[in-house]
């Protein structure tokens, strides 16, 4: 399957206005060529959560 490490990083999304149930992000830049979780993000981050818990 995969023969590369997938490695993750959360980085924290400045809200701006919303209309018409999309909202503004306003540190767009952050996110350019990147590839974005949008399908089972909850997993995924209480899987770093339990990750990152265990190595302390």
């Amino acid at each position: 399957m995969f023969s590369k490490k997938q490695t993750y990083k959360l980085i924290p999304v400045t809200l701006g206005e919303s209309e018409n149930g999309f909202v503004q992000i306003k540190n767009f830049e952050d996110f350019k060529n990147r590839k974005i979780v949008t399908k089972n993000a909850y997993t995924l981050l209480m899987k770093l959560k339990n990750t990152t818990s265990g190595e302390e």
